[in-house]
């Protein structure tokens, strides 16, 4: 007896799922975009979408097509950031547009040294890292597949191309000059070379001929329980918030060296433990919901710093937003209760 093929909406919803949950978890719970410019700009969610979502998908599939581990995918979910940050949007170059105590803070040879770290972390992160886990916590059965296709592939790249050309040009063109009244900044070409050069670094290690030096599994560890993961997970989420704000130059007295060193302890203890706690056999999906449901509400709660002087729109707005993302992560979590509980691949 054959087993029916799934639908044509089986096969692609965790796909369209992963491109949604990018630009959903990184810009709209956690207000970095906010309701009001969604609504009197609407492409921005196409192009959140476009470059977010296709980016978060493409590197995914690479990985699961490729059978990566842990490391090769944190070196992929990079390579966004990167391009992000100095190519599309290069805020991470150019002045920034918010100086909390209007002062220039941390700004060394055209670069925004603590921001530039601040953006790469959290966009490899809420981008790509913690929206894969969630997509995959939603399509449990399908964790493995590829979720895109030559056919998605060949439809996606021309989608992401179009996508960064509306963040480039409704940033650099039309933001910075007309919403923040700075001059459109032009970066220098070298700066653009050495980000095409990084990016080509990053694919090479990740994927290039020592990429099963990178994939072999860590030393298991057992994994804290899952609500230790959720805490975890939500003081994760503070931490990042609290380094953008010293990047907007919330606290200029603190010299750029403390942020850097502290936020340094707390990448090399997450990549020491975490890669070996999700290859321990205790590691379950669980655990999984609990890293991914903590995160998420940390990116939300930590948000808000950022609307103390919202208008209501933006304020109710992020605030109903945020309230159905944390009654939809409930659900996901008494549905994975409900689950019989089996040892899950990292």
């Amino acid at each position: 007896m054959t087993t029916p093929r799934p639908s044509f909406f089986s096969r692609v919803s965790p796909g369209l799922s992963l491109l949604v949950m990018a630009p959903l978890i990184a810009e709209a719970l956690q207000g970095a975009t906010r309701p009001s410019t969604y609504v009197g700009f609407p492409a921005i969610f196409l192009f959140e979408v476009a470059v977010w979502g296709g980016a978060a998908l493409f590197l995914r599939s690479l990985a699961r097509g490729a059978k990566l581990g842990w490391f090769n995918f944190m070196l992929l979910a990079l390579t966004i950031a990167v391009a992000e940050e100095f190519i599309i949007q290069q805020t991470s170059i150019a002045p920034l547009v918010i100086k909390i105590k209007g002062v220039e803070y941390a700004r060394a040879f055209g670069v925004n040294y603590v921001y530039a770290v601040w953006a790469v972390i959290y966009e490899s992160v809420f981008v790509v890292l913690i929206p894969t886990m969630a997509t995959e916590l939603m399509f449990a059965k399908r964790r493995e597949g590829a979720w895109l296709s030559t056919i998605g592939l060949v439809l996606l790249a021309p989608f992401f191309a179009i996508g960064a050309l509306g963040a480039w040009f409704s940033w650099t063109q039309i933001a910075r000059p007309r919403v923040f009244h700075l001059p459109v900044y032009h970066p220098p070409v070298a700066y653009v070379l050495a980000a095409i050069g990084a990016l080509a670094v990053l694919f090479f290690v990740a994927v290039g001929p020592f990429r099963r030096a990178l994939s072999a599994a860590p030393k298991p560890a057992a994994p804290p329980p899952p609500f230790v993961l959720g805490v975890l997970g939500f003081l994760f989420a503070c931490f990042l918030e609290a380094l953008a704000g010293l990047a907007f130059g919330a606290a200029p007295q603190i010299p750029p060296a403390a942020p850097l060193a502290a936020t340094a302890l707390v990448i090399v203890l997450t990549l020491a433990l975490l890669p070996r706690w999700a290859a321990h056999a205790n590691w379950r999906d669980g655990h999984r919901y609990g890293l991914v449901f903590g995160a998420i509400v940390g990116n939300m709660a930590a948000g808000y710093l950022g609307y103390i002087n919202a208008s209501p729109l933006d304020f109710w707005g992020k605030t109903g937003i945020d309230a159905v993302a944390l009654l939809a992560l409930i659900a996901l979590g008494l549905k994975l209760r409900s689950t019989p509980a089996t040892a899950s691949p990292a």
